[in-house]
């Protein structure tokens, strides 16, 4: 029988460093491996977060430059005479209002869409931010002008509350 050399002691005195070191590295890959996919899942919660963000800073630009259209409306002198039923808001009103999901503004997407003078009041006057503004007889508490602005910055508000909110 062979008396093993110092060299063999070393030798197996390596292979089982490096087999421990082996399985150090494999365990602390798999920890790593995992903090990756927790990584992603923060990184792709984040990114619909942002995304969100992003639409309701979009969302509200749109509402403000909305509220300004009407505020430049309701500010010219003639907008009652041009229109006794309605405001005239500007050419792009209504594109801006495509940009916003189909269920918000309903009273602005109708006020501002396409129309004849007079045409459509009746469905106005049945809208509930309108009725709003009417007594129990549903007679005008103000003229119907004011009635139907009053209801608009009623919209408008009640948009920008829900995307700040």
């Amino acid at each position: 029988m062979d008396i093993p050399t110092w060299l063999e002691y070393a030798g197996f005195v390596f292979n089982v460093l490096a087999t421990a070191a082996g399985l150090v590295g494999l365990f602390l890959a798999i920890k790593a491996y995992k903090v990756g996919v927790q990584a992603y899942e923060v990184s792709a919660e984040s990114y619909k977060v942002a995304k969100e963000e992003g639409r309701k800073n979009f969302e509200l630009e749109i509402l403000r430059e909305l509220r300004s259209h009407l505020d430049a409306a309701v500010d010219s002198e003639h907008w009652a005479a041009e229109n006794p039923g309605l405001p005239r808001t500007k050419t792009g009103v209504f594109s801006a209002l495509l940009a916003l999901p189909p269920g918000d503004l309903p009273l602005w997407r109708m006020a501002s869409g396409p129309r004849k003078p007079n045409d459509g009041l009746t469905d106005i006057r049945a809208m509930a931010g309108v009725r709003r503004y009417f007594d129990k007889n549903g007679e005008d508490l103000e003229d119907f002008r004011l009635s139907v602005v009053n209801a608009m910055y009623d919209e408008i508000n009640e948009a920008m509350r829900k995307r700040i909110e």
